[in-house]
């Protein structure tokens, strides 16, 4: 039995878009570090700021250390967290997508449910391991900071947790299905 609920069905295309854009962001990072390995020269303009990945042109008032000027490892580093975070990112809205899809259609509980939020979970996790090293970003100095965020953290133990709670409510499903 399909509900034909409009706030679930715009959570389902949200959650559709939204990890597109993702996957078209990641692709985009890909593709700017294969760039970036064989013209460095065209990043000269360009600084990474270690907030929300991104690229910003450098001014006479910008914060932020030119790309060239990096340590290779920092730049690499860099690109990989934003290849791996925002393709986690796409992977996560593809499974709250499968999991609104499944209540959409009136199977509130199923062992589907159960596996995606686990991968929703592992997603997050990824996320925190991602965003714990961070490079410096000061090219005299090559080495590692360290930050913790929690948010990924909590977010990934609201997922495990929101697992289990599923894995009961499948469970006694299967046990008032044989309650005759």
């Amino acid at each position: 039995m399909k509900t034909k609920n409009l706030k679930l069905t715009v959570a389902y295309w949200m959650f559709w878009l939204l990890g597109m854009f993702a996957f078209f962001i990641s692709g985009t990072w890909f593709f700017s570090s294969i760039h970036f390995f064989f013209a460095p020269e065209n990043f000269d303009n360009l600084s990474l700021l270690p907030i929300d990945f991104r690229f910003n042109p450098i001014e006479e008032t910008s914060m932020g250390t030119p790309l060239t000027e990096l340590y290779h490892w920092n730049v690499w580093w860099l690109f990989l967290q934003g290849i791996l975070g925002f393709a986690a990112y796409g992977f996560i809205f593809l499974f709250a997508r499968r999991i609104v899809q499944l209540v959409q259609r009136g199977k509130m509980f199923s062992p589907n449910q159960v596996k995606w939020f686990i991968s929703i979970g592992i997603g997050f996790s990824i996320l925190a391991v991602i965003v714990f090293f961070v490079p410096d970003f000061t090219a005299e100095e090559g080495r590692i900071k360290f930050s913790f965020n929690f948010g990924y953290i909590l977010a990934a133990i609201v997922s495990f947790i929101m697992a289990e709670i599923f894995q009961e409510g499948n469970r006694l499903n299967e046990e008032s299905k044989l309650t005759v």
